[in-house]
């Protein structure tokens, strides 16, 4: 079984609680979707189009973390009038498959909910599947039907439940202590006929001006408006219209207050879901709700939730402070942390979903495989698996995107995430997580008892503890499954003192020693199995298994760096050299690895290699000075350059 697609908030492995969601957007995702007979088009457009006769998308079987009880589906997608979208659920209970429940249909730029059905397994209730007992597994499929014009799937998303809440968890403050800013409305405000049902077109419509999509919240609420219960408030129908938008738009379940806040520092408002009854969210317009939408927008010092309200009297009186304690009963408990999210493409959280993923300075030709060259300038450096990065544009099917963790200086814009571009089918869309807390150590490893992982993953790939003893590490994979790894191919990232991480430094830079250089490259898993890594990546991945994120080139290495003097050098500390003797750019690094002892990727020498001092400038360390020109003999023609040392302790 191969999952893809967007796998976040699975409640921590000691609670019971599960809350888990899948989102599929990209070209990755849309390999584990059977669609024949229709088009696939580019990642900027969506997943598949049917522009002439009615065609089938269905996914893979798709089996979150943990049992389930509850599935809401949501779906993005252009449906001219006339034609249609319908939305189909099935689960697997007992190792035995339900039938095929209809989930609704979008027809043009409305939502129909589907009529009620039930049975033995489940029932649906408007729009979600509500399951008589634990299922384990999920398939859905989405029926194109151009009859008014051709169809377009965009995004396809399943949330589930468990039916229960993760406890709370002590508040730390953090950057999402603020207010983003967000002109409130009332429901109140608005025409008698509308007034007293529209919560949540009213948020909608906040979160859609927040993004630029100014609409007036009574047109919000017609489009949102299910054709056939009349109803505001049904999740596909209120994510199918931000869709239209042309904003990534599904219903989530968010497993923690964390998981919020997260969004929160992200700059990203939610509108979430609340029932609560008389005396339990002190400050509330509604004295008590089966069902209500509150738009969050921040947190304050103490960790209460700011919310704009749309039931207050006016939109003067919409900002409400609840709290935290009392939100996380009427959201979490109650509702299982269910959500809108929307926002556009570009600016989205992505991650790498294979091993490796190239970034390049533009868009590469199409068309059979390209023969990767060592030295292409146009290679700028690579992802690894699970890494973040903020996508900045689509084009065709490639992604413009900042490597979030790869730091790198710009003259005029000060510190930020490496740029390039990457295939889109090697990424997947994310929502902001919690920093992982392990790291593989072995140059490659293979997780076992997955089969939606890579083959290989490199080490420095960073992710989440499921369990971590003395027999065994269990890490959790993209897809929400957890994955067995040999407890010496694992480290914690969590508590490491000084000693701990200069060694992994060492150990980890040795892992490459013979392996040729490769301009940009930045894995231990490589299109040819003797392929490395660039001066600066080398460093770069090493820091990072010893839990210290540093910048990806070498001159910004130096410029990131403290200047450390001769005597003070200590194993994992850093030589710098510039280009040449007269100039001041900073074009090569070298790990110090004690004594005289050098580890370099070296280009002049076409390896990763252990050198020293003395082999390298005919000098010892103990005669040189932080500064100081040497002589390098490394090169067929000696050189001139100036040596500088420094450090990240």
């Amino acid at each position: 079984m191969l999952l893809a697609g967007l796998f976040f908030a699975v409640s921590p492995a000691e609670t019971s609680a599960m809350s888990f969601n899948i989102i599929h957007r990209t070209p990755h995702d849309a390999r584990t979707l059977f669609a024949p007979a229709l088009k696939r088009v580019p990642f900027e457009k969506g997943l598949f189009e049917a522009a002439s006769g009615s065609g089938t998308v269905t996914s893979d079987v798709l089996q979150p973390p943990a049992p389930f009880t509850s599935v809401v589906p949501s779906w993005n997608a252009v449906v001219p009038a006339g034609s249609a979208l319908g939305f189909q659920a099935r689960a697997r209970l007992g190792g035995r498959w339900s039938r095929w429940y209809d989930m609704g249909e979008s027809r043009g730029g409305l939502f129909y909910s589907p009529p009620s059905q039930e049975d033995a397994d489940g029932l649906v209730d408007i729009d979600t599947l509500k399951l008589k007992r634990p299922a384990d597994a999920v398939r859905y499929r989405a029926i194109l039907k151009p009859d008014g014009g051709p169809v377009t799937l965009k995004l396809a998303a399943l949330a589930f439940w468990d039916g229960k809440a993760a406890p709370p968890s002590p508040y730390r403050p953090g950057p999402w202590v603020r207010e983003i800013r967000v002109r409130p409305r009332s429901q109140k405000e608005e025409r008698e006929k509308y007034k007293h049902d529209i919560c949540s077109p009213t948020t909608l419509a906040m979160l859609l001006s927040y993004w630029g999509r100014e609409r007036p919240t009574a047109l919000v609420a017609e489009k949102v408006r299910d054709q056939t219960t009349r109803l505001f408030g049904d999740w596909s129908a209120n994510t199918y219209y931000a869709g239209s938008q042309n904003l990534l738009s599904f219903a989530a379940r968010l497993d923690s207050m964390a998981a919020l806040e997260r969004l929160i520092a992200a700059g990203r408002p939610v509108a979430a879901s609340l029932t609560f009854d008389p005396g339990e969210l002190d400050g509330a317009p509604l004295k008590k709700t089966k069902g209500h939408f509150v738009l969050v927008v921040g947190f304050s010092r103490t960790g209460d939730v700011i919310c704009l309200d749309p039931a207050a009297e006016s939109r003067a009186a919409a900002r409400r402070v609840y709290r935290r304690d009392q939100f996380y009963e009427a959201w979490l408990a109650n509702k299982g942390g269910l959500a809108y999210i929307a926002w556009p493409l570009q600016g989205s959280l992505v991650e790498a979903a294979d091993a490796t993923v190239d970034i390049w300075s533009k868009p590469r030709k199409s068309g059979g495989e390209t023969l990767r060259r060592l030295h292409d300038p146009s290679h700028l450096t690579q992802l690894l698996y699970a890494e973040p990065a903020r996508l900045k544009r689509a084009r065709g099917d490639w992604a413009d995107i900042e490597a979030l963790e790869q730091r790198q200086f710009r003259k005029g814009r000060g510190w930020s995430g490496y740029a390039g571009w990457v295939q889109a089918g090697g990424i997947v869309l994310r929502l902001p997580a919690e920093p992982p807390d392990a790291v593989i150590l072995a140059k490659q490893s293979s997780p076992r008892g997955s089969s939606s992982s890579p083959r290989l993953l490199s080490v420095s790939t960073c992710l989440s503890k499921v369990s971590f003893n003395r027999s065994g590490r269990s890490l959790r994979l993209l897809d929400g499954s957890a994955a067995a790894f040999a407890p010496e191919a694992v480290g914690s990232l969590e508590n490491l003192d000084e000693k701990t991480r200069r060694r992994r430094i060492i150990q980890s830079a040795r892992l490459f020693l013979g392996e040729r250089y490769y301009w940009g490259g930045r894995s231990g898993v490589q299109f040819a199995p003797d392929v490395g890594v660039d001066c600066s990546g080398l460093v770069e991945l090493a820091y990072r298994a010893a839990g210290m994120n540093i910048p990806r080139n070498a001159r910004d290495q130096r410029r990131a760096a403290h200047p450390a003097r001769r005597e003070d050098l200590r194993e994992g500390d850093l030589v710098f050299l510039t280009a040449s003797e007269r100039s001041r750019r900073i074009n090569h690094v070298m790990i110090y690895a004690g004594g005289d002892q050098l580890l370099e990727s070296s280009r002049g020498a076409g390896r990763a290699l252990e050198t020293t001092f003395k082999e390298r400038f005919r000098q010892t360390l103990a005669e040189l000075e932080s500064g100081v020109l040497v002589m390098d003999f490394s090169a067929e023609k000696p050189r001139r350059r100036r040596l500088f040392f420094g450090t990240f302790f």
